[in-house]
């Protein structure tokens, strides 16, 4: 047995990531704002353009001169031109030159006067746009949505409010420093970015500091106060450059000297809370011990930033300071989750996988461009940086699967830390998928794995035993508990509380454990208590999954094992008493063929030869010569191996319905050498499956029966009573008939009422001689009317005799009414309805023949299913033929129907003779 896992805490944030009905917090609504903004200054900076005459300007004592030519852009400046003025604009320094630069359109084209070696010169120039590229904004914005994408599933946990709230508002300062960045340009987008940057750049360092110096919050006077200090600080410098910038001119806030230096004043003073939050974290025990090993990146995870904020340059410092920026809260993160602090839930881990695989193929390809300028020089052409990104494009893809599953494995192993291999040999059954593992070698497997998967305290494993009829504790240490003692269904699901499994009471078993039933041929042949001591088990919906696959798994394998043992016990019973055995066979009524491994026919029992009609012995024939599949209904895999049904046909072209078992014959060394075939007539079973199915469906009819009886007997009496009263006030004539009609059809929608009711309580109705030619007869008088009105000629053809039977005259009119309703309506150009009646000794046989448009093959199957019908909305219910199914099985009837496409139906009524 594996050693117990440590103390694990309960996790309420798996129940609250469960919550669906939870409504998620107006802060989501507020992430999503901000990371909207984020894309926006993203994409905005990646398509920024610069004004540019195309020169590079200095100031010197004779004037503006070209330093320099931007390479990029076609200008007529050449190095050493001095500017006088542009559009009639004098130009005396920098300052004007770039305010006029400013306000220029790109494309537009602008008149300079410049002297060029003593000479002046008055070219036209026009303004291009030269795309700047910070590629350290880039590799920043990308840690800064790192540490958005970790507020965002830091918001869902139930990590204590306080201490949440901190981290998130240091990853949301953090965010707004790196992401958001300004350009001269100053528009709309620009002010509300260096807003927001300002923002988090006022207050970084106060969240660092309340972030990292919390567990000393409550203990020292001296922090309090600390904590109170820097708070109002940050605030002041904020307040101070938001009212500065309220009253300045848009283009002067980058020159001005005043400004400048109020921001070198925040710098100093973020710097100084940055080392003096580290010096107090190093110093300090209890903070070590709150965070760990990972006081280590709280401490380095800014300081590069810092260094690059100072102007310090260094290789990949830009790099380098995000990387380490963006391995704090991937540090934070794996630490809660390994002290179920916080838990990603599977969706959770699914963004977590492809943000992880997006961050890596956009910092892979920022970092592939970079090195490129660099070899280059920046000298890189626009045709260039299309073959880079076409070719950056197609290692993405070629990178995305491998990338995929070292992101899986990584979040696998943040998630379920140590227990990550145990989860992964959960489900392997190798060692004990051998047909010699005992069940208690099996069930001491599954032991340990539950256990060391799970993190479980105390996993026992009860086994059934047969002779004694209780479940025995492997290991011997808890008593055995009678079968009686136990109620275990598959209905009550996969995981059981002791209590559902009548083990409330039992000694060992408490309210907060686990019961995980383990069946066989739907009978429990043991199970697994999980018990975590006095502590609620919480398991994740994944958790939960593998649980039940490792559940299915071993119920195939305990049927492989017992399988298995019962194909060695009858090996060894075949063995001693082989006489005595064949004997049993040639006596079964089921057919045996024995196989060999080249397909040849060994022996076969009598039962067989019978089934298929094969008076010759078979020996040394092939099976697939007697028996050819002609039609395959089902193949499943069974309990003793595989079971196909359907027809085959034999040498003579016989074709029988059967069911062939295939189990393979082994030796004792367990070498396959054969096959046995169970071979069995199905064809009256299916048709008695059939029959009862039938009687199913039509039980579906009685709850409606019901029903419509209930609703239409109260019209139905007063119909009566009313025609009753007219047939009262009539003279003797035409009027008086058709009262006298209605009256007599409401009694027979009464008598119609009350077969419903009798068909809903199964009442035997009273059995009568009925005269099935006349009674035919009135039923084509009750339907004269829809005979003349679909051209529909009828006539009953049968010799003179008595055809008197015993029955329900109601009910039969009913059925006979039913099957001409149909036949009329699948005569819809006109046609001829024949009824003809015979007699034998047994039976007395009715049929309804028809040339209308028969019944399509494929709906043969279901015209006896209440509610089936191929009539249009509004012409039938689809209870016609059903009601009829009914009727005739209570008169012990058979009804069968029979029909071609385009040419008629036959439907056939067999009476029986009493």
């Amino acid at each position: 047995m594996s050693k117990p896992h440590s103390k694990k805490p309960p996790f309420p944030a798996r129940d609250y990531l469960m919550e669906r009905n939870k409504k998620p917090p107006y802060i989501y609504l507020f992430m999503i704002i901000l990371a909207t903004l984020g894309v926006m200054e993203v994409i905005f900076l990646l398509t920024y353009l610069k004004p540019s005459d195309g020169g590079i300007w200095r100031e010197t004592p004779n004037g503006l001169e070209v330093q320099s030519v931007v390479r990029e852009i076609e200008t007529h400046l050449q190095v050493g031109d001095l500017l006088v003025q542009i559009d009639d604009q004098l130009v005396e320094s920098l300052q004007d030159y770039e305010e006029i630069l400013f306000h220029s359109q790109i494309k537009s084209k602008h008149l300079y006067s410049i002297i060029r070696d003593g000479i002046p010169f008055e070219p036209w120039i026009t303004i291009s746009g030269i795309r700047e590229k910070p590629e350290a904004y880039f590799v920043f914005s990308l840690a800064g949505f790192v540490f958005l994408f970790f507020s965002f599933l830091l918001v869902g946990q139930a990590v204590p409010r306080l201490e949440k709230n901190r981290i998130i508002l240091l990853s949301l300062c953090t965010y707004l420093t790196f992401v958001f960045y300004r350009t001269d340009l100053l528009t709309p987008l620009d002010w509300l970015s260096f807003f927001l940057n300002l923002l988090g750049s006022s207050f970084l360092a106060s969240c660092f500091f309340e972030s990292l110096i919390a567990p000393l919050s409550k203990k020292s006077n001296t922090i309090q106060k600390l904590n109170m200090l820097h708070w109002i600080v940050s605030i002041l410098f904020f307040l101070t450059l938001i009212f500065y910038l309220t009253g300045a001119h848009r283009l002067e806030i980058m020159k001005d000297l005043s400004l400048t230096k109020i921001q070198l004043y925040q710098q100093f003073w973020t710097i100084t809370l940055f080392l003096l939050t580290v010096a107090i974290a190093l110093s300090s025990k209890e903070i070590k011990t709150y965070w760990g090993s990972i006081i280590w990146i709280w401490v380095f995870a800014f300081t590069p930033y810092l260094i690059f904020n100072l102007k310090l340059t260094y290789p990949f410092d830009a790099y380098l300071a995000s990387t380490l920026a963006m391995a704090l809260p991937m540090a934070i993160f794996i630490d809660w989750n390994r002290t179920y602090k916080m838990f990603i839930s599977g969706a959770g881990r699914q963004v977590a996988i492809y943000s992880t695989i997006l961050l890596t193929l956009f910092t892979s390809f920022f970092l592939f461009l970079g090195l490129f300028y660099q070899l280059l020089a920046g000298k890189v052409s626009p045709e260039t940086q299309l073959v880079l990104s076409s070719f950056s494009v197609i290692m993405a893809a070629v990178a995305f699967n491998p990338l995929k599953r070292v992101s899986e494995n990584f979040w696998n192993r943040i998630v379920y830390g140590t227990r990550l291999s145990a989860l992964k040999n959960l489900l392997d059954m190798s060692s004990i998928n051998r047909a010699d593992t005992s069940m208690t070698a099996f069930f001491s497997t599954i032991h340990r794995k539950v256990q060391d998967g799970f993190g479980l305290r105390k996993v026992r494993s009860y086994l059934f035993d047969k002779q004694k009829k209780v479940f025995m504790d492997i290991d011997g240490s808890r008593p055995a508990i009678r079968k009686e003692q136990i109620s275990f269904s598959r209905t009550q699901g996969f995981m059981l509380s002791p209590e559902q499994c009548g083990l409330k009471n039992e000694k060992g078993f408490l309210p907060e454990d686990l019961i995980l039933p383990i069946y066989v041929d739907e009978a429990p042949v043991g199970f697994l208590h999980l018990s975590n001591e006095n502590e609620s088990i919480e398991l994740s919906q994944e958790e939960q999954q593998l649980l039940i696959n490792l559940v299915n798994q071993s119920e195939v394998l305990l049927e492989n094992i017992e399988l298995y043992q019962d194909a060695n016990e009858k090996a060894k019973r075949i063995e001693n008493l082989r006489e005595f055995n064949e004997s049993i066979i040639e006596s079964s009524r089921v057919g045996l063929v024995s196989v060999d491994d080249m397909g040849l026919i060994v022996s076969c029992n009598r039962a067989f030869r019978d089934i298929i009609n094969y008076s010759e012995n078979p020996e040394g024939l092939r099976f697939g010569y007697l028996l050819q599949e002609h039609v395959l209904e089902r193949s499943y895999l069974g309990k003793k191996g595989q079971i196909i049904e359907g027809y085959f046909k034999n040498p003579q072209g016989e074709s029988f319905q059967l069911e062939l078992q295939q189990t393979p014959l082994k030796s004792k060394d367990n070498r396959v050498f054969g096959t046995l075939y169970l071979v069995e007539d199905i064809h009256d079973r299916k048709k008695m499956q059939e029959k009862m199915m039938q009687q199913e469906k039509l039980a579906s009819i009685g709850l409606l029966a019901a029903g419509v009886a209930h609703e239409i007997n109260t019209p139905l009496t007063g119909i009566q009573s009313y025609s009753q009263f007219l047939i009262e006030d009539q003279e003797p004539g035409e009027l008086r008939d058709l009262v006298e009609k209605i009256l007599s059809q409401s009694k027979r929608a009464s008598s119609i009422v009350r077969g419903l009711l009798n068909f809903t309580r199964k009442t035997p109705s009273p059995f009568v001689d009925i005269d099935l030619r006349q009674l035919v007869s009135q039923s084509f008088t009750l339907i004269s009317h829809s005979l003349k009105k679909n051209q529909v000629s009828h006539h009953i053809e049968c010799d003179h005799q008595d055809y008197f039977i015993q029955g329900n005259a109601n009910q039969l009119q009913q059925v006979f009414i039913n099957i001409m309703v149909n036949a009329i309506d699948a005569m819809e150009e006109g046609g001829t309805l024949t009824v003809t009646l015979t007699k034998t000794s047994n039976h007395v046989a009715l049929k309804f023949i028809d040339n209308g448009a028969g019944i399509k093959e494929e709906d043969m199957p279901r015209i006896f299913d209440p509610f089936f019908t191929t009539k249009e909305i509004g012409k039938g219910t689809g209870l016609g033929l059903s009601i009829a199914y009914n009727i005739c099985q209570d008169h012990n009837a058979e009804l069968s129907v029979e029909s071609k496409t385009g040419e008629g139906s036959c439907v056939t009524i067999k009476f029986p003779l009493s």
